[in-house]
């Protein structure tokens, strides 16, 4: 009989890193702690970790790590570190709004030395000046308890500025109630539609 050839076992780094991207981060946190013991251990390993970490619900062990990763001299590691402490933080129990705001605007920083700079807009083409349309749609527009604060802005439309559609079912409010009605406004009644 042959001898099949040894297969070499996976490093428990890359099999954490499979059990990450699974979503397994309680099973993979063991392994990734003994992957990053050594005194170099790879950023993507240091990352993963962050991230078990982040959630397994120990933000300031995640932190512990982005920190460490954020020491990095390959500026993406660095950014990238920065990001996600920008994200993190807000969670950390002992972190107030001042380190937030120093955290983010480290990242933020750090990223916009890497983005391309943006064209400027081009500008927005004349468009012949005609009124805006507004449609408003409601099957309770005539009943009072529950329209009353929209009657309110209907009524404060500028009607030069604003062409005012009404879809409704069931009639139209009442003026008692504090609906004005105008006559440049059309009314769509949907009343047995189907």
């Amino acid at each position: 009989m042959a001898k099949l050839p040894k297969r070499r076992a996976e490093s428990p780094g890359k099999r954490a890193i499979k059990l990450v991207r699974r979503g397994a981060y309680a099973d993979a946190l063991p392994l990734l702690r003994r992957a990053t013991e050594g005194s170099s251990p790879a950023a993507e390993l240091r990352l993963s970790l962050a991230r078990c970490h982040f959630q397994l619900g120990d933000i300031q062990a995640a932190l512990r790590e982005l920190r460490r990763v954020s020491q990095s001299r390959d500026p993406e590691v660095r950014r990238a570190a920065l990001g996600k402490i920008a994200v993190c933080i807000p969670g950390a129990p002992n972190a107030g709004n001042a380190q937030i705001l120093k955290a983010r605007r480290k990242w933020a920083r750090l990223a916009a030395k890497v983005e391309a700079p943006r064209l400027p807009a081009p500008a927005p083409r004349r468009m012949p000046r005609r009124k805006l349309r507004i449609g408003y749609v409601s099957a309770f527009l005539a009943f009072r308890n529950w329209m009353k604060p929209v009657w309110g802005t209907l009524d404060a439309h500028d009607r030069r500025a604003f062409e005012i559609h009404l879809f409704l079912d069931r009639g139209l409010p009442d003026r008692r109630h504090g609906y004005v009605p105008h006559k440049a406004d059309s009314i769509h009644a949907m009343d047995n539609r189907s």
